[in-house]
């Protein structure tokens, strides 16, 4: 017969499970964390580059596919998951080209270093562009004692679509 601390443990047990696990319950609080950080970074008119990491490996968490030694236009780090695809850059370019927002159909933030839109296909577009300061403290990737020469000079390009 079970106890009440038993019976306790096993109701949490259930009830976290089922939580963690029902499908339409994980879709509400990824596409919480979405809007979240799409309307904190039109509220502070930037992009948190650490909270966009965050977003999106709980948003959809995915792979990474890094190759540190690809020169440009390559990206040096893909995302990808079923639903956020990202590729990740080192340009010397600093701004973002206004051509990129050709395709929105809604732009929600435009800078010369972000950009978050909605595309004709409901899906979302987010692009930003950081000096290498900002990319070290967001990417971990990227070691400055050993890595120096190859993101000296340059700017760290990000461009995602998340459906």
């Amino acid at each position: 017969m079970l106890n009440k601390n038993s019976f306790l443990v096993i109701a949490v047990l259930i009830l976290s499970s089922f939580i963690l696990l029902f499908p339409h319950g994980r879709f509400n609080r990824s596409q919480n964390a979405l809007q979240s950080f799409v309307l904190n970074s039109i509220n502070q008119n930037s992009i948190n580059v650490q909270q966009f990491w965050e977003t999106r490996e709980f948003y959809s968490p995915g792979h990474i596919i890094l190759a540190k030694q690809v020169e440009e236009p390559n990206p040096f780090l893909t995302f990808t998951s079923d639903k956020w695809h990202s590729s990740e850059y080192l340009t010397k370019i600093s701004t973002l080209a206004p051509s990129l927002s050709d395709e929105c159909s809604n732009v929600l933030l435009m800078t010369q270093q972000d950009l978050i839109c909605n595309l004709q296909d409901g899906s979302t577009f987010i692009a930003f562009i950081r000096d290498q300061n900002e990319m070290r403290k967001a990417n971990v990737f990227f070691d400055p004692k050993h890595d120096v020469n190859s993101i000296e000079g340059k700017y760290w390009l990000v461009i995602s679509y998340i459906r």
